[in-house]
């Protein structure tokens, strides 16, 4: 059987060999900012980092007429960034939309817009800090756009789905309108396996609130029928745990007794809970693509749904049946910089939280 943490170390392996990988091509500042968050940061978390720096590196290459595709990025220097404007950065939103890199077409939604951008205020912050230049051009476009946002929208803002918005019962009939569409006679044969896989992962996401990477990471031996929990695995800390109602318990029976082994697990994935059709485990970027899939079905092929969209849903629905803020923070396993103040011990919180789960239909 797999050991739990393997998992975890591998994929810690393989975002730090990632990062180290791009660190190599890009300017040293670069590194010296990842070394000043490295405590701070997850291996994950530092990838998107520099993932969300380098591509801003090869904006800064396309755009400048100076420079042909094949100098290297480590070649630019600090007055470059020193001398950055906000008329460069608008140029560099507008580039974002829609660029391509490494051979492809890259899209950004605003969400996404707005995560490289914070990324990038954080490395001007850094050099700033530091003493290499005078000011952050992010913050100053920051309050443009606050300013702007009120009498313009994007399109892209108007095509999103709201969390409040969200009916969990839409994406559930969507799983089954997707048995109706045409399959090959050997998607047809695999298709009621999948099926249930999908109506479980939704179900979990929906009702439980829990993390895509936590999702992914569960195993067989994290699951409590005895007491209508998962165990989600957290290195280095206290055991945490998703509680489930009735229906998520036999979905989740059903799935173990006639889906799973359907998916035939590789040796590395033999204890994984959720597998793809490649016999190994399920990915974060499957259940994005699984969950974006599901919600066009359900609201159309304008609508993007995320699971980050869901878990703010499971939120919100917390926080109206209790009115407890402190109670959707321990039910999102979120650390919250007011817990002394609070007057219910987490374990309070956790067996309430296990009985409004419990008391879903």
């Amino acid at each position: 059987m797999q050991n739990p943490s393997t998992y975890h170390q591998i994929l810690r392996e393989n975002f730090d060999r990632m990062t180290s990988d791009l660190l190599s091509i890009l300017p040293s500042e670069v590194t010296g900012f990842v070394n000043a968050k490295y405590q701070s940061l997850a291996p994950r978390t530092r990838h998107a980092y520099v993932q969300d720096i380098y591509i801003f590196y090869c904006f800064l290459l396309q755009s400048d007429p100076n420079h042909d595709q094949d100098t290297r990025l480590t070649a630019y220097d600090l007055d470059i960034l020193a001398s950055f404007t906000t008329d460069q950065l608008l140029s560099y939103v507008h580039w974002l939309r829609e660029y391509q890199l490494d051979g492809k077409t890259h899209h950004n939604s605003e969400s996404g817009i707005r995560r490289k951008l914070s990324s990038l205020s954080s490395y001007f912050r850094y050099l700033a800090a530091q003493g290499y230049i005078s000011g952050n051009p992010v913050l100053i476009f920051d309050i443009h756009n606050l300013l702007r946002k009120a009498d313009s929208l994007d399109d892209s803002d108007k095509r999103d789905k709201s969390a409040a918005s969200l009916d969990p019962a839409l994406l559930y009939k969507a799983v089954e309108l997707d048995s109706d569409r045409d399959l090959s006679p050997q998607q047809k044969v695999f298709h009621p396996f999948t099926v249930k896989r999908d109506r479980l992962i939704l179900h979990l996401l929906i009702d439980t609130g829990i993390q895509v990477s936590d999702l992914v990471s569960l195993d067989l031996d994290n699951i409590s029928f005895e007491k209508y929990r998962i165990r989600l695995q957290r290195i280095g800390s206290e055991s945490v745990y998703i509680y489930l109602n009735d229906y998520n318990a036999d979905l989740l029976f059903d799935y173990l007794k006639n889906g799973r082994d359907y998916f035939r697990p590789d040796d590395a994935s033999s204890n994984a809970l959720f597998l793809s059709r490649r016999h190994q485990r399920i990915t974060a970027r499957a259940i994005e693509q699984l969950v974006s899939r599901y919600g066009k079905l359900a609201y159309g092929n304008d609508v993007h749904i995320t699971p980050a969209m869901l878990r703010k849903a499971f939120a919100e629905q917390v926080y109206a049946e209790t009115n407890d803020l402190y109670l959707v923070t321990s039910a999102l396993h979120r650390k919250s910089l007011y817990t002394g103040l609070a007057q219910k011990s987490e374990k309070d919180r956790q067996m309430e939280l296990a009985e409004m789960i419990r008391r879903q239909k």
